[in-house]
């Protein structure tokens, strides 16, 4: 069968499997899975375009391209400062409710979210990897103080940093960045470690596909809370409570039209800020 045919062939199928399967959507998946496709290179814009494929000759109208997900990462950053505080809260005043850990819980997701994110749309990567770098360092003596811990254990900054350096690796093709972020994530104790640098890079790969970003997430808190304080007991299945970082999901999904502007530096300044107040309150109360 010569090239053209073969082409036409699989062109068919797609759009079989398409109508079966949710679509335009499929296909357009499929077109960036199968190399066959890739007459053009995917544009960087991932607003409203649209994607000429050529398939036997032809030209067909493969997907118009539109925001699936919550971009608005000025709320969700809100949100997820929130959230933190809640959980450090809980974590320094009330340790045996466990109500205020399991809201902490959807922190991180929110904040790997933003970083999926920024780095898809931020002009440089080095600046935004050292902007990260540099609150690690401000941050950690608050860290420290406020949840008794050392400079032996790195805070959430290193996990950001790391899961950005992924995803840096990952864009430019240089595997072994990736590759030496997880390694140092896995062998350098740190707030979440190495299962929140892989949540980074998880929400990064499939912040365009919603469906398999809601199960590929999903199975991943399941497996990340095993080994976990039970939350939920009942005789059928038990609930630890990393798998309350699902509560993220729908905060993840659900796209909004607005676009909430908040100052950048007073959204990293919240992470020891907060840690400083809670230090003094808990030194002096």
């Amino acid at each position: 069968m010569g090239d053209g045919k073969a082409v036409v062939c699989l062109s068919y199928a797609a759009t079989w499997m398409g109508k079966l399967f949710g679509g335009k959507r499929f296909f357009f998946e499929l077109y960036y899975a199968l190399p066959i496709f890739q007459v053009y290179k995917r544009p960087k814009t991932r607003y409203n375009y649209n994607i000429l494929v050529e398939l036997g000759g032809n030209y067909m109208q493969v997907a118009q391209k539109k925001a699936y997900t919550n971009h608005d990462t000025g709320l969700l950053g809100i949100l997820a400062v929130l959230f933190m505080i809640i959980d450090h809260t809980g974590v320094i005043f009330f340790p045996n409710q466990t109500a205020w850990r399991i809201l902490g819980r959807i922190a991180l997701p929110l904040f790997a979210w933003g970083i999926a994110i920024g780095a898809t749309h931020t002009r440089s990567m080095a600046r935004y990897a050292l902007r990260l770098l540099i609150m690690l360092f401000i941050s950690q003596p608050f860290y420290n103080g406020a949840l008794n811990h050392t400079w032996a254990k790195l805070n959430i900054f290193a996990v950001l940093l790391l899961g950005l350096i992924g995803i840096w690796g990952l864009k430019e093709k240089k595997e072994w960045m990736t590759i030496g972020a997880l390694i140092i994530a896995e062998l350098v104790p740190m707030d979440y470690g190495l299962r929140g640098v892989l949540c980074v890079l998880l929400l990064w790969a499939l912040q365009d596909n919603p469906l398999a970003l809601a199960v590929c997430f999903g199975a991943y808190c399941v497996v990340w809370g095993a080994g976990g304080r039970i939350i939920w007991d009942t005789p059928l299945f038990q609930v630890r409570i990393q798998t309350a970082a699902l509560l993220a999901l729908p905060l993840i999904l659900l796209p909004s039209a607005k676009r909430t502007k908040t100052p950048k530096w007073l959204m990293y300044a919240m992470y020891p800020g907060h840690l400083a107040v809670l230090w003094l309150l808990k030194t002096y109360l």
